[in-house]
């Protein structure tokens, strides 16, 4: 059952609680107020009826008066009498209609005072008629004998009334003020009831979650001490779904920490994980093997401790060691080259650094094989090629013997190739050397425009041939670069502009400054090139179209890459097909200075 469900139960509970004592005070209330009612009536009829003997006592009273003296008063008093207690016993009789008993008792009392008055009222008219001695006797016989008995038998009914509604009264009274306090207590008893309920409730439902919690924050202190879990937390609520994710997360955390000290353990690369401090605190088995040294050995050491001493590179003040190539010392005293990576990482809020090493031993070995080759192109191929390429001149012009038309043009094309051999032979000795890193660059301060002129001048008279203009838009800067391969990328840039570009057309050429850097770029109207093999044109030996693989080696733009990223720059081109192609060379320059503004300051100081 979720929580918000259970919430919902118990209070139901406490309002159905609720629901039970104000339906018993509702009930306890009108059964008060029913008493009162009848406690009312009672009270009421009592009153009417002492009223109605009152003034049974007054009209008997009034009639002896009227009939002792003569006085006026007295008589009117007696028909106002007459008058009024029939009335007053209608009256009476209607508003006990409900009451048998007394419905009775009033209507036996109403009987025998009409009854007595309608007697009395005869005689007193006979008296009146003939005031003789006679009636005078009946009248006195009739009032004596039947009259009292009248009078006595209605205000014995009213008495009863009287006496009925007064014990009815108090014993209504008493009830009353038993329910008021029983009223009282059941109210308290409910207001009781309820706050003990909510706070069982209350403190229950507290409990039983924080009990849970409890056993889910243990199981995270379990987890982390490496420590098994307790048992599943059983039900269907949020608590017990937080703990199932917890052991899923768990079950997760533990795969990947397996797996992570799979890598770590199996890894061919070696690791060495270091404090901030540079002091070691593990190896994997792939650095132990390496350095053939264990692990104990050298635990609680500085990473600089396992370097050979002859080393003496310039060292990193935040992880130690700089990226790069290094020679570690291993156990049996040889010095092992090895490519050093380096990275920053926390665990539990402590900073580590993750040292990796790879044996290059392998790769500085073919370097070296490279290198060799390199230096038999250099000097075994180059100067054969040159005494063939003069050899070849030579029979051109005819200075051997003179050639037929055949032996013209198969002297032409081995020229051609020739010419494309030696091309290919200084573009692989360049791009060589810039991979090793052995490319030397002799930086000086120089005006970035007299490096456009210069590359201008070289592809001048290509450019003329093919009927191309050449427009240099370069302000002057001064910039610390070397001059000679700048020169070259551009050169390598203007002479693909004008091999691709259509007869008649512009290629313009432009310097700019861009915050840090200095721009260099080369904006042709050529075929431009495919949006596919943009991303391949600074690849070695690739050739943008298929067509384009006799006019050169594919290595010039390569090689264009590499002496950039050698300057900390880099280049990179923008073509639209069939709209032509701008190729940029970035070079950062902290501080590019204007010539021409700088000629004006000094002018005007």
């Amino acid at each position: 059952m979720k929580l918000i469900h259970k919430c919902i139960l118990f209070l139901v509970m406490v309002a159905f609680l609720q629901i039970a004592v104000f339906g018993i005070c509702s009930y306890m209330l009108a059964q008060s107020e029913l008493k009162v009612g009848q406690s009312r009536y009672s009270a009421m009829t009592a009153n009417r009826a002492v009223a109605l003997t009152r003034g049974i006592q007054e009209w008997a009273s009034s009639m002896l008066l009227t009939a002792m003296s003569r006085k006026p008063e007295f008589k009117i008093r007696y028909k106002q009498l007459c008058a009024e207690l029939p009335a007053e016993f209608e009256n009476v009789e209607k508003q006990v209609s409900g009451n048998k008993e007394d419905a009775e008792d009033i209507e036996k009392a109403r009987k025998g005072m009409l009854f007595l008055m309608t007697g009395i009222e005869e005689m007193r008219a006979r008296l009146l008629e003939s005031p003789d001695l006679a009636n005078f006797i009946r009248a006195k016989q009739y009032v004596e004998l039947s009259g009292s008995g009248h009078m006595r038998d209605s205000s014995d009914a009213l008495a009863r009334v009287v006496q009925r509604h007064r014990v009815r009264s108090s014993v209504l009274a008493q009830l009353e003020r038993d329910r008021q306090e029983k009223f009282r207590l059941v109210l308290a008893s409910g207001i009781l009831l309820s706050l003990f309920s909510l706070t069982a409730i209350v403190l229950g439902f507290s409990r039983g979650i924080n009990k849970r919690l409890t056993l889910i924050n243990e199981n995270f202190l379990r987890f982390r001490n490496n420590q098994p879990l307790h048992a599943p937390i059983s039900g269907g609520d949020e608590i017990c779904t937080l703990d199932n994710s917890f052991r899923e997360l768990a079950r997760e955390l533990e795969e990947a920490s397996e797996k992570d000290k799979a890598v770590f353990t199996h890894l061919p690369a070696g690791l060495i994980t270091c404090y901030a401090d540079g002091t070691i605190q593990s190896l994997n088995p792939s650095a132990e093997r390496l350095l053939g040294i264990t692990n104990e050995s050298v635990t609680d050491k500085l990473i600089e401790s396992l370097l050979d001493p002859d080393d003496h590179r310039v060292r990193d003040n935040e992880t130690h060691l700089a990226p790069g190539k290094y020679r570690f010392l291993t156990a049996n005293g040889y010095c092992c080259p090895v490519e050093l990576t380096v990275s920053s990482f926390r665990l539990r809020e402590t900073r580590m650094l993750l040292f990796a090493i790879v044996d290059i031993s392998a790769k500085e070995e073919v370097e070296r094989m490279k290198q060799e080759f390199l230096s038999i192109v250099s000097h075994d191929l180059q100067t054969p090629l040159t005494s063939i390429k003069l050899g070849i001149s030579m029979l051109q012009e005819e200075e051997i013997c003179q050639l037929t038309n055949e032996s013209r043009r198969v002297l032409n094309v081995a020229g051609r190739e020739t010419d494309r051999l030696v091309r290919l032979t200084k573009d692989l000795l360049d791009l060589s050397r810039a991979e090793s890193g052995n490319i030397v660059l002799l930086k000086e301060p120089v005006s970035a425009a007299a490096i456009v002129e210069q590359a201008v001048g070289a592809v001048f008279q290509a450019a003329i041939q093919k009927s191309v203009r050449i427009i240099d838009k370069s302000i002057d800067l001064e910039i610390d670069v070397d001059p000679d391969r700048i020169c070259q990328i551009l050169v390598n840039f203007l002479s693909n502009a004008i091999k691709y570009s259509a007869p008649s057309t512009v290629v313009e050429v432009k310097v700019e400054r861009v915050g840090k850097n200095v721009l260099f770029s080369v904006m042709d109207q050529g075929r431009g090139i495919p949006t596919d093999k943009i991303v391949q044109v600074f690849e070695r030996f690739k050739q943008v179209y298929d067509a384009d693989s006799s006019k050169g080696t594919g290595l010039g733009l390569a090689i264009c890459k590499l002496l950039a990223e050698a300057h900390g720059g880099s280049v990179s081109v923008e073509s639209e097909l069939g709209k032509g192609s701008t190729f940029t060379l970035s070079i950062p320059v902290l501080h590019p200075v204007n010539l021409a503004e700088q000629t004006e300051i000094a002018q005007q100081t």
